[in-house]
């Protein structure tokens, strides 16, 4: 499924998950390490309950094959939002063209990054899990992984690594059976 269009900007949106980040208390968005704005008195928006929930949903959204599932990164806990949006036409309604997008948030446990990815008009598929969540999780490892955030594979739990080569050679045996019988 999609929506109708985009009512927030990117910006808003990321004010809006930083809250969520923040534990329900909204703080100034930082665009620049280093830079700092006008001093804005921090406001309790949400409750810390309610904030709780809807990180608990945002994870259920990427690690708990959501459609999201595409912005996973092993070893760090993220969670996020896909978007699919229609684009207005000139004249009004809606035509063929589409906004792919994903919003997300790692590590979930003490929130670092969050980032936005926008895809206007995308080629293939159009659903921002398939299309813009892979970006996210490709700038968050990268970045990561640059600042030597990313957890050594050797000290990955057993069992998660387990659970990692198993999905790995479940989709490795999908897509070769798949092969076979010319399903894909």
């Amino acid at each position: 499924s999609f929506g109708q269009s985009f009512s927030a900007t990117a910006l808003q949106m990321a004010e809006a998950y930083l809250c969520l980040a923040s534990g329900g208390i909204k703080r100034p968005l930082k665009l620049v390490k280093g830079y700092h704005a006008e001093e804005m008195q921090e406001k309790r928006v949400f409750t810390l309950e309610a904030s709780v929930a809807v990180l608990s949903m945002l994870y259920g959204v990427v690690e708990e094959d959501g459609t999201g599932k595409r912005a996973r990164i092993p070893g760090i806990s993220v969670g996020g939002k896909t978007g699919t949006a229609q684009k207005a036409k000139a004249g009004g309604g809606y035509g063929a063209g589409r906004v792919s997008s994903f919003i997300g948030i790692a590590p979930l446990e003490n929130p670092h990054y969050l980032v936005i990815t926008m895809i206007d008009e995308p080629q293939g598929s159009s659903y921002g899990g398939v299309v813009a969540a892979p970006v996210f999780r490709h700038v968050v490892s990268r970045t990561m992984a640059y600042r030597g955030e990313l957890p050594d594979p050797e000290a990955l739990a057993e069992e998660e690594v387990e659970n990692i080569v198993s999905t790995a050679l479940a989709k490795t045996n999908h897509n070769s059976s798949n092969s076979e019988a010319g399903a894909e």
